[in-house]
């Protein structure tokens, strides 16, 4: 009798125990119940993410529209960039006097010739014949207050060899013409334009020359005509299509290497009114002797005798009303 009343004590406790755990069950599916029954229960999808969106193009009356690229911030502001030793550091143009640019071509070929420009009192803008073998180098070496030009070879009338490798010829299909053009323009670096060598067949010829500044405008380089013809092509497209281009109005030393001081100085008077006239005058000379021992003078005494000296760049400088005004 008492074995079976422990037993009983024991099996009354456990089924409390049970009883209890049974009734906090109920309680917590009831809790879960409820909390599953509040929530609106619909038939449609929720919205997708932003993400979701970008990955589908939009439809508009069944055509699939691309969607739009995500604009990217630009890049912070910064100072300019620093401008490579061979880029001219010239001031501001003005336009209240005559402005004289003097280009010394033919450099590239000799050392002493192109130390000879390089001295010569700035500004002066610097051609170089793209094959020389130094030519690079002496770029590299050019004074920041001169700018450095490319002298490319062109197809001459006659004397072809005088135009170099690598020269533009009339005959050429425009692909070739802009392939032979690559080729000198890749030759040599740090130049802010180009003028040609030789050339009076080839800057005579419009489609030829079109073609040349086309790509010249596209690379952002402007033209100076040497005027070895006098035909004006590339100075009648340059304004029919709004690309720089500028014509030689002085030739200093056309007579050679045995020029005389006495033609070189005229050629100087000459520039002078033709600037007085226009507003401004484009001079080209080489570097002989006679030619850098007479120019090297008058660039120093230029202003005081009213002009402005300026390289080839300033003379696309726009001028203001007040500025063209102000020239006389």
């Amino acid at each position: 009798m008492q074995r079976w009343f422990e037993k009983f004590k024991t099996t009354r406790h456990y089924t409390r125990l049970g009883w209890a755990a049974l009734f906090c069950v109920g309680i917590l599916s009831g809790i879960l119940v409820g909390m599953v029954t509040g929530v609106p229960q619909t038939s449609e999808a929720l919205p997708e993410t932003a993400t979701g969106l970008r990955e589908r193009p939009m439809r508009i009356a069944g055509e699939v529209i691309a969607e739009r690229p995500i604009p990217v911030p630009p890049p912070p502001i910064g100072p300019d960039p620093v401008e490579p030793e061979t880029q001219s550091i010239v001031p501001a143009a003005r336009f209240d006097r005559p402005r004289i640019a003097v280009v010394v071509d033919d450099l590239g070929l000799d050392l002493n010739s192109f130390v000879a420009a390089n001295n010569l009192p700035g500004p002066v803008t610097l051609a170089f014949l793209p094959y020389g073998e130094g030519a690079q180098a002496m770029v590299d070496r050019v004074k920041p207050v001169h700018e450095v030009m490319l002298h490319l070879p062109m197809e001459p009338t006659r004397r072809l060899k005088d135009a170099g490798p690598d020269v533009l010829m009339t005959g050429q299909d425009a692909a070739v013409v802009k392939d032979q053009l690559a080729i000198n323009l890749g030759k040599i670096s740090g130049y802010a334009g180009v003028n040609n060598h030789t050339g009076s067949r080839f800057t005579a010829d419009p489609d030829a020359m079109f073609v040349v500044l086309e790509e010249l405008d596209r690379r952002g380089l402007y033209f100076v005509d040497s005027m070895t013809v006098n035909a004006h092509v590339a100075s009648a497209i340059g304004r029919r299509r709004g690309w720089r281009v500028e014509e030689r109005d002085v030739f200093l030393d056309s007579g050679g290497p045995t020029v005389s001081v006495e033609s070189v100085k005229a050629q100087l008077a000459e520039a002078e009114e033709i600037a007085r006239q226009n507003g401004h005058a484009v001079v080209i000379g080489h570097p002989y002797d006679v030619t850098m021992d007479v120019l090297g003078p008058w660039l120093l005494t230029a202003e005081a005798r009213g002009f402005d000296l300026v390289t080839v760049s300033e003379l696309f400088v726009v001028p203001t009303g007040e500025d063209v005004a102000g020239i006389r």
